[in-house]
């Protein structure tokens, strides 16, 4: 179970956090976001275990009554949503861990940086060579 999670300026013509994993990661990934959506306690994403991190980020996610989306101020990024709003992005994420390979835009009004969750489109050499 692995989630790689890298902030790569102008990726596909945005600045982006592309977080990329395995079913199991995605699903474990999902688990927590649901979990910040009913009890609103904020995660620092970047300690999570099973999450290795590139490029020195550190990924809060905290559930508000209005998010405000994904936002980056030098490696901190900043990710609000409201309840249901996380509750749609670990659906999204749940999306990914069947099927083909493929990737959801995780979308949240207010969004500075696009964020991105892929399955399958980057392999550990990729994530070597870029992350």
């Amino acid at each position: 179970m692995s989630v790689h999670i890298g902030f790569f300026r102008d990726f596909k013509s945005s600045d982006t956090l592309l977080i990329d994993g395995d079913s199991d990661g995605l699903r474990q990934l999902a688990d927590e976001l649901r979990g910040l959506a009913r009890n609103g306690v904020t995660i620092e994403i970047h300690k999570l275990a099973f999450v290795q991190i590139h490029h020195g980020i550190r990924i809060t996610a905290t559930r508000a009554e209005w998010g405000t989306g994904a936002s980056i101020d030098d490696r901190d990024i900043s990710w609000t949503q409201s309840e249901s709003g996380w509750r749609s992005t670990a659906e999204k994420l749940e999306t990914l861990t069947t099927g083909a390979p493929g990737h959801q835009y995780l979308d949240a009004d207010g969004d500075q940086i696009t964020v991105e969750a892929s399955r399958g489109e980057y392999d550990d050499a990729w994530w070597t060579q870029n992350g």
